[in-house]
């Protein structure tokens, strides 16, 4: 009887000690609704193999950066959380996020991560992404098969040329009578089935830009140069998509429209010119899809870029957080690699087979067969053959320059309000004096 009674009392004192002892962490993002579940399937992973922490997934889809702020304001700042590529260089220098630089100094596994992955400040790692994104084109292998037309290439030596790619377009593009865009009766103003669709965020238009030969930013960062021919040729054939060729949606029609992935599973789209990360959505939307790379000007490349993902500087749990940020860049054990929403950090994990397979065979059906050819050469390639770093990893104030300037003028041209000739044509004398250049 004793011997219960002092166990009891030992449970009971033990309880309190263990929830005490146990550190709770705070872990931020954004995302659509598949994501929200693959983070959280994460986040539960780490929690079960990381006794004494408890992490919390806050799953945050709009207005990210002003409720971030307002956490920090009020006390309750994040431990690691997502971080907007164009915020980053803004929030280390801020001091609301940890520089990385001791941590990559004491860890190989994070020094083998691609240089390109990383957000540097100065001699500073402000942050890393959370993985490589590119981008790349999606599509409905039905619409294919019904207008006869081979499948987009999905090796970077066999894409298509740009005027052979909006020949393919015009022949997937279909008006309401069932005319697509080559016969002398089709309807651009009753379109059912477009060729083509794509957004206007830098994504979409800066690999045609570095395609076509040309530049954003100077290599001192402090010269915009998409005023020179290369930049306008690019966004102009980028826009006659829908003004001149009518086989995009223009960006008045996309409003009444649901998102490019819903149209493409629906049969309302062809191609989609999309991030890599899409994949963990379209492998659950139930249709017939396929990957390819991107048409091409003077040469074929992608980009590659990543959102960010960094340690803040209020988080209370330093070797925890630490734990937490790279339990998530690590494709051995996060589940977001082989679900399809990233691509490894290290250049290993494409060159060498067997760790290629943990995240593109793990889970059957997510990857389609030519993921290989997409998403391993021709990414790899365009990653380490041309590297194309968005400004925002580079020049200081890049992110004001694209917000207040640059994308402005862009949307002109999509909305076909201006020529990119004439769109481009102010956009050095008013975005020079706000670049300050290189980080």
């Amino acid at each position: 009887m004793l011997y219960k009674k002092m166990f009891t009392l030992i449970l009971i004192l033990f309880i309190p000690i263990s929830i005490y002892a146990q550190k709770e962490l705070n872990f931020t993002y954004w995302g659509s609704t598949f994501e929200k579940k693959a983070v959280e399937d994460v986040i539960d992973d780490f929690n079960k193999s990381h006794p004494g922490v408890h992490v919390t997934a806050q799953h945050i889809p709009q207005n990210y950066d002003e409720k971030i702020m307002t956490m920090i304001t009020g006390g309750n700042a994040p431990d690691v959380g997502y971080v907007a590529g164009d915020t980053v260089q803004l929030w280390a220098t801020q001091g609301i996020t940890k520089n990385l630089s001791p941590y990559f100094a004491s860890d190989p596994d994070l020094r083998s991560r691609m240089e390109v992955s990383r957000y540097r400040i100065g001699d500073g790692i402000a942050a890393t992404n959370a993985a490589l994104e590119s981008m790349i084109i999606f599509y409905n292998k039905k619409l294919f098969d019904d207008a006869g037309v081979p499948y987009p290439p999905s090796k970077w030596n066999e894409a298509w040329k740009w005027d052979d790619f909006v020949n393919v377009a015009k022949k997937l593009t279909k008006d309401k009578n069932g005319n697509n865009a080559l016969s002398p009766n089709f309807d651009p103003e009753n379109i059912d089935v477009y060729g083509f669709a794509h957004d206007r965020w830098w994504g979409h238009w800066m690999p045609f830009i570095y395609s076509n030969g040309g530049k954003l930013i100077s290599d001192d960062g402090k010269t915009v140069l998409m005023d020179q021919p290369e930049s306008i040729q690019a966004l102009q054939k980028l826009a006659d998509l829908s003004w001149k060729h009518h086989v995009a949606p223009t960006p008045a029609s996309t409003k009444s429209f649901p998102n490019n992935n819903v149209m493409l599973q629906t049969g309302k789209v062809a191609m989609s010119l999309n991030g890599h990360w899409n994949i963990l959505d379209i492998s659950q939307m139930g249709f017939e899809w396929g990957i390819g790379v991107l048409p091409y000007h003077k040469k074929p490349i992608t980009i590659t870029f990543g959102g960010a993902i960094a340690i803040f500087s209020g988080t209370k749990h330093h070797e925890e957080a630490y734990k937490l940020f790279k339990f998530f860049g690590d494709p051995d054990k996060n589940a977001l690699f082989p679900k399809g929403l990233w691509m490894p950090l290290r250049v290993k994990d494409y060159l060498e087979p067997s760790l290629t397979a943990k995240w593109l065979d793990k889970i059957p059906g997510v990857y389609p067969p030519e993921s290989r050819d997409v998403l391993v050469d021709y990414t790899l390639i365009s990653t380490l053959a041309h590297p194309r770093k968005p400004p925002s990893y580079w020049v200081n104030g890049w992110s004001k320059v694209l917000s207040k300037v640059i994308q402005p003028a862009v949307d002109l041209i999509f909305t076909n309000e201006a020529t990119a000739q004439e769109a481009m044509r102010d956009v050095p004398s008013k975005a020079n004096p706000l670049l300050k250049g290189r980080l």
